[in-house]
Order: structure tokens, then C-alpha cells, then sequence
């Protein structure tokens, strides 16, 4: 299961071909799925300047090819997705290094994509390009895998957090009514310690303030009854007998609270339970998720 302060975000490099492509179907259709990719709080889009100058060359060829409107397309270009992509430079030169190594020589164009997602410690790049989906170092996403890493986040926490808000108020008043029976139970318990621990304090602080002659004549007393009781069967019976009704006194009580308490948590535990277990599969999902997303950076 998830602590509270953990936050679960994947970091993902989008190139140049992934907004051309997103950018298309909004002059097409309207709609941008990299902009609602963008917008979850599940996932975060990276890219280096190198993007900015990309796209915006490559959008008046592309329209003039595919007869779409210039103007459209560079207004979703610069109001809807540009500002929910996050520009990051690549300042360290090992992660220059690693992207040359990869890409470098296949198209040096996407050396500052590869590159970023070395230095920011991405999960992969989204990528409709050849070059980049082809190299074994990292991970690559289509916007489709994307989509459904996010179902799967989003189906998840909210059935997990809407779970967890109703099982957290059932669990304090299992818990204060329990804790509340299990008090009542030890203070029985402690009261009748107390009270014989009195009695025999008493009976001792009684007996040391007596004369010495009637301290050995209440001695002899007692070993009398005592040796009384041994021979005589009906003596030692109703003595049995006392100590016998006393400890079932006792015991009837606690076993009275006791059993209150089990019928309580007999009545919550069905709802306990299938609470915890809705949790349980609820959040396996984000789990193996979140594994996955871990794998993949540990092995970038």
C-alpha cells in the first residue's frame, strides 16, 4: 500500500513527431489527446528547446502538404500544448554523451530528446519516430500506451481514496468503542485486584498492630481451621465452595464483556473486511503500475 506524501508521477519525454501528430488531429478533429495526456497529475511531459524550433518549422510544410490551416494549427501549437509541456535544458554532459551513443548516429536530431530523458530520469519518450523507437535503451510510448497507463492510475487512487475516506471514519469508532470495552474490562479487572490487595493489606496492617499473645493465639486459630477443614469434609466443602462462587463471579463477568465485545466486532467485521480487501485489489493495480514505472527508470 501508498503513503500519503508519496506522489505518483511519470516523467515522459515527448519528441517532435508526437506533437506534429497530436497537432494534425486537432486541425482534423478538434481534439488534442496530448493536451488531456497533459493535464492529468499522474504524468508530467518533458521536452528540450531543440522541440520549440522543430514544430514550429515544420508546421507551415506540413499544413501546406496536408492542406490544413496554418493558423489553427499554430495557435493549439502555442496555447495548448506548449504551455502543458514542461522545457528542460540538458546542463550535464554525460547525458549528452549517453544520447549521442544511442542516436547519434542514426538522426542527431534526436540526440536532445534521448538526452533529456537520460538527465531527468524519465520513463520513456513518446514517439511516433523510427530512430527513437527502434534504440533498446529507453523505454518508448505511443499516446495509446500512454492513455491506458492513466486509466489504470486514475480507476485506481480514485477507488482507493474513496474507500479509504469511507473505511478510515468506521475503523476510529471500531477502534474507540473496543478500546472503550477492553477499558471497561481492565479497570473490572484491576478493582477486584485492588480490592483483595486491600483486604489482605489491611488484615496484615490489622494483625501487626495486635498484642504477640493474641498473634499466636489468632496462629493457632488459623492452623486449627485449617487442620478443622482438612478432617472435616463438609467444613472444607463450603470453603471450595465460597472460593468456587467467587472465581465464577469473576469469570462471569469478564466472559460477559468479552462477549459483548466479540458480537461488536462480529457486526463490523464483514464491513472491516471488505473494506480492506476493496483497498487491497483496488490498489494493486497502482502498485504494479508503479513497479513497472520503476523497473523502466532503473533499468534507463
Amino acid at each position: 500500500m501508498l503513503g500519503t506524501d508519496v506522489k505518483v508521477e511519470a516523467k515522459i519525454v515527448v519528441d517532435t513527431s508526437s506533437v506534429l501528430s497530436d497537432l494534425i488531429s486537432f486541425a482534423r478533429t478538434g481534439k488534442s489527446v496530448l493536451s488531456e495526456i497533459a493535464k492529468e497529475p499522474f504524468v508530467r511531459l518533458f521536452a528540450p528547446p531543440h522541440l520549440i524550433e522543430e514544430v514550429q518549422a515544420k508546421i507551415p510544410e506540413i499544413c501546406n502538404k496536408k492542406k490544413l490551416d496554418a493558423t489553427t494549427m499554430l495557435q493549439a501549437w502555442r496555447h495548448l500544448l506548449l504551455p502543458r509541456i514542461t522545457i528542460a535544458n540538458i546542463n550535464d554532459l554525460l547525458s549528452l554523451t549517453m544520447g549521442l551513443l544511442v542516436v547519434g548516429e542514426r538522426d542527431r536530431k534526436d540526440v536532445p530528446f534521448v538526452a533529456l530523458a537520460f538527465s531527468i530520469d524519465a520513463q520513456g519518450i513518446m514517439s511516433r519516430d523510427k530512430d527513437i523507437i527502434e534504440q533498446p535503451e529507453i523505454r518508448t510510448w505511443t499516446m495509446g500506451s500512454v492513455r491506458r497507463l492513466l486509466t489504470v492510475f486514475k480507476k485506481g487512487s480514485f477507488s482507493f481514496f474513496v474507500a479509504a475516506d469511507m473505511l478510515l471514519p468506521l475503523l476510529k469508532v471500531a477502534f474507540k468503542i473496543g478500546t472503550s470495552i477492553l477499558k471497561t474490562i481492565l479497570v473490572v479487572a484491576r478493582g477486584i485486584g485492588r480490592f483483595f490487595a486491600g483486604l489482605a493489606r489491611n488484615v496484615f496492617h490489622t494483625l501487626s498492630g495486635l498484642p504477640n499473645w493474641l498473634k499466636l493465639l489468632l496462629v493457632i486459630g488459623v492452623i486449627i481451621g485449617i487442620l478443622y477443614m482438612i478432617v472435616n469434609e463438609g467444613a472444607r466443602r463450603k470453603a471450595l465452595d465460597f472460593l468456587q462462587a467467587m472465581s465464577q463471579l469473576i469469570s462471569a463477568c469478564l466472559k460477559q464483556m468479552y462477549d459483548r465485545l466479540k458480537l461488536f466486532l462480529d457486526a463490523i467485521g464483514p464491513f472491516i473486511g471488505f473494506s480492506v480487501g476493496s483497498l487491497f485489489v483496488l490498489s494493486t493495480n497502482i502498485e504494479h503500475s508503479i513497479k513497472q514505472l520503476q523497473l523502466i527508470q532503473k533499468t534507463s
